[in-house]
């Protein structure tokens, strides 16, 4: 079974203990990013900054899982959202929620109940993944979702992108976030050939320059800025260049002519 986090593939498997995942090659791979990134000038930092966090300020899509900084909800909704789109999501996402409120009730929840929940999103081996989830965190952390990063990861299905959005979304802590959407805008903006065709980016050059685009403190507006971006404007299709508010600092703007 398999479920994209982040910008890799995990596959998740049962080791006759608990549900553990294996990373295999990441989806920039498929994606064919280009070869090398420029290191933006400060003020080019500091203008996408700004502009991410003005356009999504008028711009933010309304999801439940945004309305809520109850941790364990955050998790259940980022478990959920792993190669599905959201709004197919929100339905499924609320029953879910009605019926299992807690890690409590979650961890002594029907197995057969929580499949016929998520059946609509497909993948139903998540609701194992969530029932499993749930009981780590009722044994080992008090029925809580634990806030520091390497907590996060030891959790069964968890990966990179979902602690960190965890952490960015319902503890409001600096913790950037790379998927394949925020890879796209920093690929197209900041690579030397403007595009996100033409070769590959290794994951860490990919993080490392996310890392140096994201402002300090408290990273959540701008980690929903770009996820929403990367969604409705730097679209993997038909991106809608015209009128960007980063095309000053955008090198796929310069080298096509969008």
């Amino acid at each position: 079974m398999g479920f994209g986090v982040g910008m890799s593939i995990y596959h998740v498997s049962y080791d006759g203990n608990m549900w553990v995942e294996v990373e295999t090659p990441s989806v920039l791979e498929t994606e064919r990013m280009s070869e090398a990134l420029m290191s933006p000038e400060n003020k080019d930092i500091r203008f996408f900054r700004k502009k991410v966090l003005e356009w999504f300020s008028e711009n933010e899509r309304n999801f439940p899982w945004r309305e809520t900084d109850e941790p364990f909800h955050v998790l259940i909704a980022e478990i959920m959202l792993q190669q599905t789109f959201a709004d197919k999501v929100v339905p499924v996402y609320e029953e879910f929620i009605g019926r299992y409120p807690n890690p409590e009730k979650a961890a002594r929840g029907n197995l057969k109940k929580m499949e016929d929940i998520i059946f609509p999103l497909g993948l139903i081996y998540r609701a194992r993944v969530l029932r499993v989830i749930s009981g780590k965190l009722v044994r080992d952390f008090n029925g809580e979702v634990p806030m520091e990063e390497a907590e996060l990861l030891s959790l069964p299905g968890v990966g990179q992108y979902i602690a960190s959005a965890v952490r960015s979304i319902a503890f409001d802590k600096w913790a950037p976030v790379v998927d394949a959407n925020v890879a796209r805008i920093v690929t197209r903006l900041f690579s030397k050939r403007g595009s996100s065709a033409g070769g590959e980016v290794r994951k860490k050059e990919i993080w490392a320059l996310v890392e140096r685009l994201a402002p300090s403190g408290s990273t959540r507006a701008y980690n929903l800025g770009l996820l929403d971006f990367g969604a409705l404007v730097c679209r993997h299709y038909n991106p809608a260049c015209n009128g960007c508010v980063l095309d000053k600092v955008c090198r796929y703007v310069a080298v096509t002519g969008s």
